[in-house]
């Protein structure tokens, strides 16, 4: 098991980090019957656009071995979450209250108690704790 420092730690969602679990590695699902055994992505390592890409239906989708394996671990593409997704996709930002929201999450390794993280700085606005 790893350890509790926050160079090894990484924010997501409940529903992802129970899907998770110990987990590091699962099945890439365009191997098909090969059942190709590959590396999930790793957020503290890797770019998230260089492994998946927001699709306008709000579906998910892994662009390499690593995407894909880790959008079907995590489900993704669960439809609640790809109707939410949509919707945010379709009213959210263009909502005259998303610059206010933005304005008040912090910045990745600038702000808050993001300040500390080690993602590349400026890349996302997030939200810690529940």
């Amino acid at each position: 098991m790893g350890s509790d420092e926050e160079s090894n730690l990484c924010s997501c969602c409940l529903r992802c980090n129970l899907k998770k679990g110990p987990n590091i590695a699962s099945t890439d699902p365009a191997a098909g019957s090969a059942y190709r055994i590959v590396a999930l992505f790793h957020p503290r390592k890797q770019r998230w656009d260089t492994h998946f890409q927001l699709r306008e239906d709000g579906r998910i989708e892994g662009v390499t071995r690593e995407g894909r394996a880790t959008a079907r671990l995590l489900d993704f593409n669960a439809e609640e979450r790809v109707q939410l997704r949509r919707l945010l996709l379709q009213q959210g930002w263009s909502s005259p209250a998303m610059p206010e929201l933005l304005s008040s999450l912090p910045i990745n390794g600038l702000d808050g108690t993001l300040r500390r993280s080690r993602a590349t700085p400026g890349r996302a606005h997030l939200t810690t704790g529940s």
